[in-house]
């Protein structure tokens, strides 16, 4: 709750400077409350509205059960590794380019 207005403000940052695909590197978050989700679901449907997509990394633990638990793995496409989001969004991209 103590940094969710700080992440809330810099996905709308991002998103309202035209970035529609946005990167989340969650790997080092250990809890996220309500509040914390709701930045993360806004942000995806920002993005969603611009042909985009939010991506989230993290790993096994308390917040990839959290995200199983809720249903919110088949709201976002989760990821082990930043490069691993990187190489889906180049390959979901490449027949743009």
């Amino acid at each position: 709750m103590a940094t969710s207005p700080s992440l809330r403000s810099k996905l709308l940052e991002a998103t309202d400077a035209g970035k529609e695909d946005l990167i989340v590197d969650l790997t080092r978050v250990e809890y996220i409350d309500s509040t914390g989700l709701g930045s993360l679901i806004g942000a995806q449907r920002r993005a969603q509205e611009h042909n985009g997509r939010l991506r989230l990394v993290m790993k096994e633990g308390p917040l990839s059960r959290l995200f199983n638990i809720t249903g919110l793995v088949h709201v976002f496409g989760i990821y082990p590794t930043v490069d691993d989001a990187l190489a889906e969004y180049a390959s979901s991209n490449s027949s743009t380019i």
